[in-house]
C-alpha cells in the first residue's frame, strides 16, 4: 500500500531470492511432468542426447499431444508461480481451482499474449547480439535471446501479478 505497484522489489537477501527461484524451478518441473512422462514413455531417455527424436515422424500423434499439453502448461504456469510468490508457500502453486479460474480470464490472457509478443519482438531485435566462441559443437552464443527472455519475463510477470490482483 502506498508503493508504486510497478516498482521491482529490492535485490537484497540473495539467499532468499535464490531459494524462491529454486522452488519456482521445481514448481515448473512438476507442472511439466505430464509432458515429460509422455516423452519418456514414447522416446525414452535417448531424447536427452538427441533432441531430433522429438519429431512428428518419430512420435506420430503423441507429438501433437505433447505440444498441446506443453502449451497448456506454459499458459497456466505463470499464474501458478504468481500464486506461489504471493506468500512463498509451495502448496499455493497447486491450488488448481483458483489458478485455472484466474487463468481463464481476459485480463490474464491479454497479459500472456502481450508478453509473448514482447518476447518475439525482442528476440527479433536483439538477435544480432552474438558472441563467437570456440567450444566443442558450439560456435556462437546468442546473448540477445537471453536478454530478450529476461526483459520479457520481467514485463510479463509484472503484468501477470497485476492481472492476478485485479481478477476477483
Amino acid at each position: 500500500k502506498g508503493k508504486n505497484m510497478y516498482a521491482l522489489p529490492e535485490w537484497t537477501n540473495w539467499g532468499n531470492l535464490f531459494l524462491v527461484g529454486l522452488v519456482s524451478f521445481f514448481i515448473s518441473l512438476i507442472y511439466f511432468i505430464p509432458a515429460l512422462l509422455l516423452i519418456f514413455l514414447f522416446v525414452g531417455k535417448d531424447f536427452l542426447n538427441d533432441i531430433s527424436l522429438l519429431t512428428y515422424e518419430s512420435l506420430g500423434f503423441t507429438a501433437i499431444l505433447i505440444v498441446v499439453i506443453s502449451l497448456i502448461t506454459l499458459y497456466i504456469l505463470p499464474m501458478a508461480l504468481v500464486k506461489y510468490s504471493i506468500n512463498e508457500k509451495f502448496g499455493d502453486a497447486f491450488k488448481f481451482i483458483e489458478i485455472f479460474s484466474k487463468s481463464l480470464t481476459w485480463k490474464y490472457t491479454a497479459a500472456w499474449i502481450f508478453t509473448l509478443i514482447v518476447l518475439l519482438i525482442l528476440n527479433l531485435v536483439l538477435s544480432w547480439l552474438v558472441i563467437p566462441v570456440n567450444l566443442t559443437g558450439v560456435d556462437k552464443i546468442n546473448l540477445g535471446s537471453s536478454f530478450a527472455n529476461f526483459i520479457s519475463l520481467v514485463i510479463g510477470f509484472t503484468l501477470f501479478g497485476k492481472a492476478y490482483s485485479e481478477i476477483k
